[in-house]
C-alpha cells in the first residue's frame, strides 16, 4: 500500500512523504507538523515559490539599481563609459541604458 502524506511544519515549510508499506503500521507524524490535505499542499507551494519570486525580483532591482549608481558616479569621476560600464557590473541583464557621449 503506497500513501502519499502532506504536512505543514511549525517554521511554514510543507513536505510530501511516501509510505510504502504491506503490513498496516501506524504512521506517527513529523513532531510539530499538521497534516494537510494535496489540495493545501499544492496551493501552498504555490504562494511559496510566489513569494520566492518576488524576493528575487526586489533583489534583482536592487542589484540594478546599485550597478546604476555605481556607473554613474564612476562616470562622474571622470572614468571613460565603457570602463565604468565594466566596472559597475553593468552590462549582460542590466536594464540601464547607457547614453551616448554627447
Amino acid at each position: 500500500m503506497d500513501e502519499t502524506l502532506y504536512y505543514e511544519h511549525a517554521d511554514g515549510s510543507l513536505s510530501k512523504r511516501v509510505v510504502v508499506a504491506d503490513v498496516d503500521i501506524p504512521i506517527e507524524d513529523p513532531e510539530g507538523a499538521v497534516r494537510i490535505g494535496q489540495l493545501e499542499y499544492e496551493a501552498g507551494l504555490e504562494a511559496l515559490q510566489a513569494a520566492r519570486e518576488a524576493v528575487r525580483e526586489q533583489r534583482e532591482a536592487a542589484d540594478d539599481l546599485l550597478r546604476q549608481q555605481a556607473y554613474q558616479a564612476l562616470t562622474a569621476a571622470g572614468v571613460p563609459a565603457a570602463a565604468a560600464q565594466l566596472l559597475s557590473g553593468l552590462g549582460s541583464g542590466a536594464s540601464m541604458v547607457i547614453p551616448d557621449a554627447d
